[in-house]
């Protein structure tokens, strides 16, 4: 692999909306400019990266989709053609083609006819989430667009060299068989370990509970909700919070406003720079996905000593062993939410999951392994 200097980066254009899309992709452009020679990144919307040696933005348009499903398919298919048109043009600048979405179908046909190299590195069920994303409103609208994307990301991964993953369990959720030579697990997701860290100890925290992350139905931040309402009535000393912003933020405004819960603090967006402020704060964070990959605000909690409770999805299980690094809640119902909460507000030994927490991203998720895996992945 040390030939492959020149790498064209290609990214889901419609991911531009998530203000964590530029959070992850600076992390991207960190490991795969200290590696490769030039790195040509094809992205949604203008960006400039924190890690900018030798990386060159190209924008294909800023698609912003709204509730119309043709919409969202004509923008689609659009992206596509400018990102193949891009590959086409510079078809000699570049030897290796990594894709971070497993649906871009056209752009993976025009790099496996130019006999470049294909890495594809999945985060989550893409075709999961478009199933939840279109299906709120219509059921067999989702399950159509799920069968779409399924049959596009069977097809990708067909197409590709390497499929670079998290973790079994994300290969288990996307039913790829983890035994064959194309899977790979080294996927570089990191951590700053010197930005996250603990600031405050765990016991000088107050008892505070929180979510941090997106206000969007696959998060299930209604349900965290629904547990709140029930807990508040009995731990009268129990605060709440909440930070984030997305498609739910007025639904989450009138939740709080209805049932009258004055012990809600809602924050809103809250910045990456200033995240782990919060996070030393937070006596517990709760992420009640349906769905995830491996959630950036999960390693970065544990990495701040504070505990997580989470939904066994994506590769979650494979970071998270209950009671010793943090705690599964067996699913995302407000009653489930609201006995792991008590259940870990109660637990004896918290300072053991916190320094566990911290060791585990210490060894596993730092920038310097985090290079370390990829550079394997690479050369396996």
């Amino acid at each position: 692999m040390e030939n492959k200097l020149h790498v064209f980066l290609i990214t889901y254009p419609f991911l531009s909306r998530y203000p964590n899309y530029y959070i992850v992709m600076d992390k991207y452009i960190c490991i795969f400019s200290s590696i490769f020679n030039r790195l040509y990144v094809i992205l949604g919307s203008v960006y400039c990266p924190k890690c900018d040696k030798n990386v060159e933005i190209r924008y294909c348009g800023c698609f912003k989709p709204g509730k119309n499903v043709f919409n969202f398919l004509i923008q689609h298919i659009l992206a596509e053609i400018k990102t193949v048109i891009m590959l086409l043009k510079d078809r000699n600048e570049y030897d290796l083609v990594i894709f971070l979405a497993g649906e871009p179908i056209l752009s993976a046909f025009m790099s496996k006819l130019l006999k470049k190299e294909i890495i594809f590195l999945p985060q989550t069920s893409a075709p999961a989430g478009v199933k939840n994303a279109h299906g709120k409103n219509s059921k067999v609208l989702g399950n159509l667009f799920y069968i779409f994307y399924k049959l596009f990301e069977g097809m990708n991964f067909y197409l590709s060299d390497k499929i670079v993953l998290n973790s079994p369990k994300i290969a288990e959720n996307l039913h790829l068989d983890i035994k064959t030579d194309k899977i790979i697990l080294n996927n570089p997701i990191f951590v700053d370990t010197a930005h996250f860290r603990i600031q405050k100890k765990y016991n000088q925290r107050n008892d505070l509970v929180g979510y941090i992350g997106r206000l969007s139905s696959e998060k299930g931040i209604i349900n965290f909700l629904k547990a709140v309402k029930y807990i508040s009535d009995d731990y009268k000393d129990l605060n709440f919070f909440i930070g984030g912003d997305g498609p739910l933020k007025s639904e989450v405004l009138n939740f709080i406003a209805d049932n009258n819960m004055d012990k809600v603090e809602f924050m809103g967006w809250i910045s990456h720079e200033d995240l782990p402020e919060y996070l030393n704060e937070l006596k517990l964070l709760v992420i009640p996905s349906y769905i995830e990959g491996l959630p950036n605000i999960m390693l970065e909690a544990m990495a701040c000593g504070t505990p997580v409770i989470i939904t066994p999805v994506g590769g979650v299980l494979d970071v998270v062993t209950d009671e010793k690094t943090g705690f599964i809640m067996q699913d995302n119902s407000p009653d489930c939410i609201e006995k792991n909460i008590i259940r870990a507000l109660n637990f004896q030994d918290m300072n053991k999951i916190v320094l566990n927490s911290r060791k585990l991203i210490e060894d596993k998720y730092s920038f310097k392994t985090a290079l370390e895996r990829f550079k394997l992945a690479l050369e396996s």
